[in-house]
């Protein structure tokens, strides 16, 4: 997949229907936001942007249940985007 260094597309599955969430930051306590979509189902992807090039990023991505109980998170992601 081809995005611009300024971007990311982080995707995750699950094994049944959830409702996902989305957090990243340049740092652990992921400042620059959080992302979460109403519609429920088991393939999820965001695009992330703009971000600046050559910087490390955390992301931490999250599940719940349709009726809102049971969030969970996979392990946190460290990424660096691409120097321009």
């Amino acid at each position: 997949m081809d995005l611009p260094s300024r971007a990311m597309e982080p995707e995750r599955s699950t094994s049944k229907e959830t409702v996902p969430v989305v957090e990243y930051g340049k740092t652990t306590d992921y400042e620059l936001g959080s992302e979460s979509r109403r519609d429920s189902k088991r393939e999820h992807e965001w695009l992330l942007s703009p971000l600046e090039p050559g910087k490390t990023y955390y992301i931490r991505v999250g599940a719940r249940k349709p009726d809102g109980n049971g969030q969970v998170y996979a392990p946190q992601l460290e990424v660096t985007t691409l120097k321009s």
